[in-house]
């Protein structure tokens, strides 16, 4: 049970068993790439209590971090895991303990408008994750995308990593630090990845033994998040900090209203589904909501 103080009201929420959703019933929708959309349903019971703006004031209680989160697996649902070739996951990593987050973000901008200037013949976006660890250093998670390949180098495109190295280094002002560059992988432990927004989010809030993160071993990896606590590595970021940056050519999913049937078709299969009710002080049910995640069918 959680509780939000809004205009002097207070409203609980509580999830619920899962209920019918008529088909002509309105829905918000957010489509995230060709294969995954996050659908709400919000109803209001018969005495006419409730509306929009009261479901919305309780989902204001979640943290600001854990909002993001969701955000960010929409954004890399759209745009990553489409063309392996022409995808990276870069890890930048600082020459012992950083901690000073202004000098974190100034450094990540000098290291994408080098990058930028160094492979002139790639349209780079990118999507840039700012980790922190528990003793209080950070590191940068890079998903960056092109309109060519990445990884064969013909002797024009293709990533360097002596190239990548040395601009991060000339990027932060010590002459050191490294760059670990990562293929977006098909696969972890020999369970195929079906779910990159989920996965990379997973890998990005789960708080790991950094040796085990930075040693890009996959298999070391998926085994320690197991052992590892759901969202931990949540506790670690600092208020009101803007964790992660996207480049303009980034899709960003918008939200949108329909009818459910047209949003639901036979194509999508539902992966994930939560219900809760929204009620007053005095135990009257203000509002309905069911939440749910579609995949498309392969």
């Amino acid at each position: 049970m959680s509780h939000n103080t809004t205009d002097k009201k207070i409203y609980q929420a509580q999830k619920t068993e899962t209920f019918r959703i008529y088909k002509t019933a309105q829905v918000y929708f957010t489509q995230q790439g060709k294969n995954f959309i996050d659908l709400t349903y919000m109803a209001i019971p018969a005495s006419g209590k409730g509306g929009r703006k009261e479901a919305m004031s309780e989902t204001k209680k979640v943290d600001n971090i854990q909002r993001s989160m969701k955000k960010l697996t929409g954004i890399i649902r759209a745009n990553f895991g489409l063309d392996l070739e022409r995808e990276a996951h870069l890890t930048i990593t600082y020459k012992g303990q950083m901690t000073d987050t202004d000098k974190l973000q100034k450094d990540l901008q000098a290291f994408i408008r080098k990058l930028r200037h160094t492979y002139k013949d790639h349209q780079l976006e990118y999507v840039a994750i700012m980790e922190p660890h528990q003793h209080g250093g950070w590191h940068i998670h890079l998903l960056i995308k092109s309109d060519k390949s990445l990884w064969h180098d013909n002797g024009v495109s293709g990533l360097s990593f002596v190239k990548t190295r040395q601009i991060w280094r000339e990027a932060n002002g010590t002459g050191m630090g490294a760059v670990r560059h990562s293929e977006i992988p098909t696969q972890v432990g020999g369970d195929a990845i079906k779910d990159y927004g989920k996965y990379f989010v997973a890998y990005f809030t789960t708080a790991i033994p950094e040796d085990v993160e930075l040693s890009g071993d996959r298999k070391a990896i998926k085994e320690a998040s197991k052992q590892a606590q759901k969202g931990s590595r949540l506790h670690f970021y600092p208020s009101n900090f803007k964790f992660y940056r996207t480049s303009q050519g980034i899709i960003k999913p918008q939200q949108e209203k329909g009818e459910y049937q047209a949003v639901f078709t036979p194509d999508y299969e539902n992966t994930y589904c939560q219900a809760f009710t929204i009620m007053d002080d005095l135990g009257e049910t203000v509002q309905k909501i069911q939440r749910m995640e579609l995949q498309r069918k392969k």
